[in-house]
């Protein structure tokens, strides 16, 4: 029906007991008229007997007797009425029960969906930069297990698309119709036109041009070190391989772009010609001396789009694609194609390039980016690539897979266009409970049934204007001659004397001919027996009674000790009990409080009807009362509200108090609909697994992890993907924290268990690198700023020199002595400022340097003296910062006025205990938080970045002006605007981040054992079940229902205080003969006009006697009669008993 988020689900939760008991309200009224017509029913047709006409009450009675008086009578109408009202209490009761909250997968059809559409038109291959091809290469490898990005595969990408409004819950999958990109290779083969063998100091290389049989390109070198230092291939055989971007221009050539590929085997000739054993000598040697054999494939670039019913998951995985059909396609040539991915490519030479190649000139490693890529992602014999078959496959899934990430980067734009599509969702969902909704229907069915039935057999009267009132009975009877000699001297009567004077006579209402009259008439069909005692016995309705009185009071104060009991025992277990589909405790929590409350809602309506009845008689027997107020007045016919208003009106406190009460009552059944809600609740569960690996000590790491070979190409490519947020964690590294793995099923536990689990924890052992970075105030610097010519005589066209050397200090270096640079550009000035030299171009206004402090590369300060700033030196096992950035901007022209900005960076290691979460079943890791950390202090020499710059490692490689490092950090930003103390903090936070994300993929790497002692490789777990529903009480609703509680209690404590039921009348006022026998001594009785019967309650209050006199409730005198009566009459009645004659008889009247 709706999810908890949604506001509409209180609607649902509340809705239909609100509905049925408003419908309550109305329903009572059908039944109150249908009973208190029912006697003047039956007494406008044939004559009946007493039983069946004046002594007929079905107002007074519970509802159980009602029903079976009515049954047993036949009195059809009463009977529907009642059961009706009893089928909307049992139907409000259970519709307590109605929903449920229950974990639901929802689909939902014809969602609105927004769509980024593929469009080329702003395509620009020069912004294509390694991320493609990292994470391509990084992915097929399976050096680090990680799913492709989002919206892609291996093959393809597509336009993402994502419901325009926000659904609630847990995201399972979505659907719809959109584009998918899927780019291509068209190879054929190619050949060596010729080849030429150069010897060199260190290295041997092919110079080729290369023919598809149309075009020739341009010369292609592969090149390669010697095996050894005698200028010798040692092996028998070695492999070159190169790719190259060839745009051939001579009519009928393959395209304006194709992607040459050429794989080469060398093989060295049977005897050794004398160039290889001269040093520093090159020369052309015959291409007789050797074997050589070649691939040469030219690939064209395609691209295609179709359009396919694409489905994904919440991860923007893509989970299936239908079918599709052709689409609009794209005007991408293939020069683009091809220029873009070889960008790619470019960028990523330095992840792809081994540590030996950056001490050589370019073209010395026998396999440039392309083919080491490929390597990567399809190891194996290398002399394989010799087919072209093999060559052609791997290179087209290559070249497919990064256009996949190319196209998803870089082609799709946003769009206000709207299609719609499919979404399944996990939702915490408001549902239906069967049975109840069966019971319900049937209850509502019935109700139906009731409703029509009442609407044929309804009574009505159509001599009665209106309900009968005390007032209309007085006026009908002044009619009835017969009755009133009857009922004389009967107002003192109990019920059981009046029943013996007229159970025998049958009665029924006649209109006289005239029209304007109505009476009662009286058939003695039998002669009435001797009166029994006449004993005065004063009646008092049940809900005013002793016992009845104390269980209206006790009975809430109950309730609201139990709600609140229930209450603290629910937080304290979390939940009452289980929430199951079996059984059927659900009921317990629902139906048995809304059955109570119903319970304490009927006491409090039943002691309301007592008082709304009995208070008019009251004001009667208080004293003189006007006809409006009491013969008029009938409280029971009217809505509590109007009730409330009238008893104000009329001052009568104690109806006010139990209409307060009955206006508030049907809240409760409402209320208690959301007083208990199931929840999930984590269920915990022990269990212990196997560890793959540990992590070593970190203090016993030894230099040689921290040499060049400590990196790998996974490593390298994981941080890169990482810093650009391209990729999630890979395993054993979350968010810099280092943690050894573990097996993914545990093994006291079943399958199933787990993978129905949504969650996991372990505590293990783990480790943090921590690097803080500080931004260094800017106006603490001091510099000298001073040129210099350039070694090879180069100049700017003004004439100045091309390096600029500018030495400089801050605070932050205070104590740190300068050594001897390595770099020329880089030295310490004989004053220990640091001097910077900047190389420049015409056109340049900025520079920027990173320098690892600590190692002497560039700088070198290897000695401490202090520290002035200790909270960072908290942070820091050393006192010197072991990373300085500077960045600055300056004009060229003037050579005076620097501005200079700086990042100060501190290395540590945290080990600690780590409090992992992972999620299940997929056994990911989505949390880490560190317990009882301290820093751990490593061997001095052991930092990854000793040999070789930061910048060697980032994929951004820098421009002229700016290195890697300041690249990837600034994220975009001038660095004008990184002089502001935010930005400054924020482009030391990225760059803390860059080293951190560098050093966890170092140290995991580096850092892991699977060697373990006994019993050490048993890791403890928590599982966690969140699946498990617990029914738990809402604080919200136990508040409100223990307010409403204590407002009826209050009302109903006021209301028996105040009103007096003590000898007020000898028996129930509710049948006809009742009131009517108070009225047959009165003597306004003559008073009433003929024909004043058949007028409205209304009207006839208007008319004398009614209008002009004043009522009471007492003793009477008559002069004739020896004994008082007891009944309603004009004046003031005595208050003594029946024989005390102490007192004359006063007549009180009022008139003009």
């Amino acid at each position: 029906l709706a999810t908890t988020t949604q506001k509409i689900h209180y609607l649902w939760t509340y809705g239909p007991t609100a509905v049925f008991s408003v419908l309550a309200v109305f329903w009572g009224a059908l039944e109150y008229q249908t009973k208190i017509t029912m006697p003047w029913k039956l007494m406008a047709g044939s004559p009946r007997t007493a039983k069946d006409t004046l002594l007929l009450d079905y107002i007074s009675p519970n509802p159980i007797v009602v029903l079976w008086k009515s049954m047993r009578a036949k009195h059809w109408p009463v009977l529907v009425s009642v059961f009706g009202s009893q089928l909307i209490i049992l139907v409000t009761i259970i519709s307590t029960g109605l929903s449920v909250l229950e974990s639901t997968i929802v689909q939902q059809k014809e969602v609105p969906m927004t769509v980024r559409r593929f469009d080329d038109t702003n395509f620009d291959a020069s912004l294509v930069d390694a991320l493609p091809v990292l994470a391509v290469s990084s992915i097929m490898s399976g050096n680090i297990s990680v799913a492709y990005p989002s919206h892609t595969n291996e093959f393809i990408a597509i336009e993402p698309f994502a419901p325009v409004r926000n659904i609630s819950g847990s995201e399972l999958s979505k659907a719809a119709n959109v584009n998918i990109f899927l780019a291509g290779l068209d190879c054929h083969l190619g050949h060596v036109a010729n080849v030429t063998m150069l010897a060199e100091d260190d290295n041997w290389q092919l110079v080729a041009n290369l023919s598809d049989s149309i075009c020739t390109t341009d010369v292609v070198n592969l090149g390669a070190r010697y095996d050894s230092g005698n200028a010798t291939i040692d092996r028998t055989w070695k492999t070159v391989g190169a790719a190259s971007l060839q745009s051939c221009q001579e009519s009928g050539s393959v395209g304006s772009g194709s992607l040459v590929l050429t794989f080469a085997q060398a093989i060295k000739p049977k005897k050794k010609p004398p160039a290889f054993y001269e040093k520093g000598k090159t020369e052309q040697l015959p291409i007789g001396s050797f074997e050589f054999n070649a691939t040469v494939l030219f690939c064209t670039p395609t691209n295609n789009m179709e359009q396919a019913l694409v489905t994904t998951n919440s991860s923007e995985a893509i989970l299936d694609v239908a079918d599709g059909h052709t689409g609009s396609m794209l005007n991408l040539s293939s020069w683009d194609m091809a220029l873009a991915f070889n960008n790619s490519v470019s960028s990523a030479t330095r992840s792809f390039t081994n540590r030996d190649d950056l001490d050589l000139a370019a073209g010395m490693a026998p396999y440039d980016t392309y083919f080491k890529i490929l390597q990567a992602i399809s190891p194996g014999d290398t002399a394989d690539y010799l087919d072209p078959n093999l060559l052609e496959a791997d290179s087209r899934r290559l070249f497919t897979a990064v256009w996949a990430q190319i196209a998803n980067q870089h082609l799709l734009s946003n769009t206000t266009q709207v299609d719609v599509g499919t979404y399944r969702v996990n939702q915490l969902r408001l549902l239906l409970r069967p049975v109840t909704s069966y019971i319900m229907e049937a209850g509502i069915v019935a109700l139906l049934i009731c409703a029509l039935v009442m609407l044929f057999i309804r009574p009505i009267v159509p001599d009665l204007e209106g309900l009968p009132s005390p007032g209309r009975i007085a006026a009908i009877l002044a009619r009835s001659k017969d009755l009133l000699s009857t009922f004389k001297h009967t107002g003192v009567q109990s019920k059981q004397h009046m029943e013996h004077l007229i159970l025998q006579h049958r009665y029924t209402m006649d209109s006289q001919l005239d029209g304007n009259t109505v009476t009662i008439k009286e058939l003695r069909s039998f002669p009435t027996s001797a009166l029994p005692s006449r004993s005065i016995k004063w009646w008092r309705p049940m809900a005013l009674s002793a016992w009845m009185q104390v269980l209206l009071l006790l009975l809430p104060l109950a309730v609201v000790s139990s709600l609140e009991i229930t209450y603290h025992i629910s937080v304290k277990h979390q939940g009452l009990s289980d929430v199951t589909d079996r059984g059927y405790l659900h009921y317990t929590w629902t139906v048995i409080p809304a059955l109570i409350l119903t319970i304490i809602k009927t006491l409090g309506q039943s002691l309301a009807f007592s008082i709304e009845i009995l208070d008019p008689h009251l004001v009667l027997k208080a004293g003189s009362g006007t006809a409006k107020q009491t013969l008029f007045h009938d409280y029971l016919y009217q809505t509590s509200l109007s009730r409330c208003l009238s008893s104000v009106r009329f001052g009568r406190w104690a109806v006010l108090s139990v209409s307060i009460s009955t206006l508030l009552s049907p809240f409760l059944t409402i209320v208690v609909s959301g007083l208990f809600e199931g929840q999930p609740v984590a269920q915990y569960q022990r269990l212990t697994t196997d560890a793959v690996d540990h992590l070593t000590n970190f203090d016993n790491i030894s230099y040689q992890n921290c040499e060049e070979y400590g990196w790998e190409q996974a490593t390298l490519n994981a941080a890169n993907l990482l810093i650009q947020q391209a990729i999630p964690f890979p395993k054993g590294i979350f968010d810099d924290y280092i943690y050894p793995l573990m097996t993914a099923v545990p093994q006291n536990t079943s399958t199933t268990g787990v993978f129905n689990a949504s969650s996991m924890f372990a505590i293990t052992p783990g480790y943090h690198p921590h690097t803080v970075c500080e931004a260094l105030d800017p106006s603490e610097f001091q510099y000298t700023l001073r040129n210099d010519g350039s070694n090879d005589g180069t100049y700017l066209p003004n004439g100045e020199p091309y390096y600029y050397f500018l030495n400089f200090t801050h605070p932050a270096f205070t104590g740190c002595d300068c050594s001897s640079p390595q770099y020329t550009s880089t030295y310490c000035t004989t004053s220990d400022l640091l001097s910077l030299g900047v190389k420049l171009d015409p056109n340049t206004t900025v520079f920027q340097e990173t320098m690892d402090v600590a190692y002497a590369i560039p700088l070198g300060w290897m000695k401490s003296k202090g520290w002035p700033n200790s909270s960072a030196l908290a942070h820091s096992n050393r006192q010197c910062p072991n990373i300085t950035m500077i960045y600055g901007d300056w004009d060229p022209h003037s050579n005076t006025s620097v501005n200079l900005g700086g990042v100060a960076c501190y290395y540590s290691m945290e080990e600690a205990q780590l409090n992992i979460s992972y999620a299940l079943p997929q056994q990911t890791v989505t949390a880490i938080s560190s317990i009882n950390s301290s820093l751990v202090q490593a061997d001095p020499n052991c930092w990854p970045f000793s040999l070789y710059s930061i910048n060697d490692y980032l994929a951004n490689n820098g421009t002229l002006s700016y290195d890697g490092l300041f690249m990837t950090a600034s994220n975009g930003s001038k660095e004008q605007t990184l002089f502001t103390p935010g930005n400054a903090d924020a482009l030391a936070g990225r760059v803390s981040k860059i080293f951190d994300t560098f050093l966890a993929q170092y140290f995991s790497l580096n850092l892991r054992n699977t060697n373990f002692t006994t019993g050490s490789s048993r890791v403890p777990l928590t599982l966690v079940d969140s699946s498990r529903q617990r029914l738990f009480q809402s604080r919200v609703s136990t508040s409100i229902l223990e307010g409403l509680l204590g407002i009826i209690w209050v009302c109903t404590v006021i209301a028996l205080v105040l009103f007096d039921s003590k000898e007020l009348l000898p028996k129930d006022p509710c049948s006809i003969a009742a009131q009517a026998s108070l009225f047959a001594d009165s003597e306004f009785i003559d008073m009433i006009p003929p024909g004043a019967e058949r007028l409205s309650d209304k009207e006839l209050a208007e008319t004398a006697p009614f209008k002009d006199h004043l009522f009471s409730l007492g003793w009477w005198e008559k002069e004739d009669e020896a004994e008082r009566t007891f009944g309603i009459d004009v004046g003031q009645a005595v208050s003594t008993g029946p024989r005390d004659t102490r007192w004359t008889r006063i007549k009180k009247s009022l008139g003009v």
